[in-house]
């Protein structure tokens, strides 16, 4: 069993008053943004090296980053 973390979301403007999504959870935050060429830009950061350790990031269901997810961990689970 594990701790859950707290998750907080909001919306900031950068200094032009383009809109940024940010996540917060635990030595986690987030940020999601319209790139200048029309695309999206997503940002990780964390705040110590065991939060970067424990760091996975799935991008359309393949993960790109961290470790493994556990062989318990349940496909089906996984947001949509």
């Amino acid at each position: 069993m594990v701790d859950v973390e707290v998750i907080e979301t909001d919306r900031i403007e950068d200094r032009n008053g383009w809109p940024i999504g940010r996540i917060q959870a635990g030595q986690l935050t987030g940020y999601v943004r319209q790139a200048l060429d029309g695309g999206m830009l997503a940002e990780l950061h964390t705040r110590d090296q065991d939060a970067a350790d424990r760091l996975r990031v799935f991008v359309d269901g393949h993960q790109v980053w961290g470790q493994p997810l556990p062989a318990v961990a349940d496909p089906a689970l996984r947001t949509p």
